[in-house]
């Protein structure tokens, strides 16, 4: 596993580098930091923990906080924490959100070059178990990214077993966090109570999922270069070509318009983008349409339209 890790510094070029370790005190932060007060003085590494305390346990989520003050002091590490406000709205989705607006503050502040983060294989695996079961495409089940922009996880290959081990080789200590038994949340739900079920229809379905996911970087990564190349030849003055769109496949103008769209979208709905690719296929050539080049057009938010004729298609106000 510290050669794994070691590797992983070297081919993202992270030696000399100012590191912020998101360290909660459990298992897999623990790991994470300790390997790499392994390799601190052999690859020139200054690693800061940072700690947010969320503020949910009481004195639970003291103790940690207090546990990962003094990880840091017996290694010789920078520790910074917060505290999140009691008003602060205790669900999933809120408290990842803190702790990430929280990792990147601590990078400015201390002028960081990387923030590493402890998600395992399990992790990875959950996610997109949680996605297909919420609702996803293609990149969803891509699920948790090694490296993006100046976020990074070397731990992303290595299963949760294989990190209790690390920890018990090496004597080391870690906090349990009660509320992941608690499985009225939903990761912890598919964990508890679904992942085990896997099992016994295959033992080794976590290389499976695992492999899924890779299929699916992969499958996407050749999309994205059909897709950029399609662009090239399609986009006319940051306008599409109409009649070029129309003699594309569907799932191709499915995946053009999701990507043209994306940004001025908070939702993504699968349906929503086959009802603006039937649209245009619809309205593109209607003889009216097709002698006058009026356009006729498609309400995409508030204040937002795709405007469409024979000739063009744009987005507008």
């Amino acid at each position: 596993m510290k050669n794994a890790i070691k590797s992983f510094i070297s081919n993202y070029k992270l030696e000399n580098s100012k590191i912020i370790v998101g360290f909660s005190g459990g298992a897999d932060s623990v790991c994470l930091a300790h390997i790499l007060c392994v390799f601190q003085n052999e690859l020139n590494l200054k690693v800061i923990l940072a700690h947010l305390n969320h503020n949910w346990r009481g004195e639970h989520s003291k103790a940690d906080e207090n546990f990962s003050r003094n990880f840091a002091e017996k290694f010789g590490l920078e520790f910074y924490t917060e505290t999140l406000d009691d008003t602060v709205q205790k669900t999933e989705t809120v408290a990842r959100d803190a702790r990430y607006n929280f990792f990147e503050r601590v990078k400015v502040k201390y002028n960081a070059d990387a923030i590493m983060l402890a998600h395992n294989k399990d992790d990875n695996i959950e996610t997109a178990i949680y996605r297909i079961i919420k609702g996803t495409g293609l990149e969803g089940l891509k699920s948790i990214p090694e490296v993006r922009d100046d976020i990074f996880r070397p731990l992303l290959n290595f299963e949760k077993a294989e990190i209790l081990e690390y920890l018990k080789n090496n004597n080391l200590e870690h906090t349990e966090d009660n509320s992941n038994q608690d499985t009225t949340y939903a990761r912890n739900y598919i964990r508890h109570e679904i992942l085990p079920n896997f099992e016994k229809i295959n033992p080794t379905y976590k290389n499976s999922i695992s492999n899924l996911i890779e299929v699916a970087k992969g499958e996407c990564e050749i999309l994205d270069f059909v897709l950029e190349e399609t662009k090239k030849d399609i986009f006319e003055n940051e306008k599409i070509n109409t009649q070029k769109f129309l003699k594309l496949i569907y799932p191709l103008q499915l995946k053009l318009m999701y990507n043209y769209l994306k940004n001025d979208l908070k939702f993504f709905d699968y349906k929503r983008f086959q009802r603006i690719v039937d649209f245009i296929i619809e309205h593109a050539n209607k003889e009216d349409n097709f002698h006058s080049r009026k356009y006729v057009k498609f309400s995409i938010n508030a204040k937002l339209f795709l405007y469409v004729n024979t000739k063009e298609i744009f987005k507008g106000e």
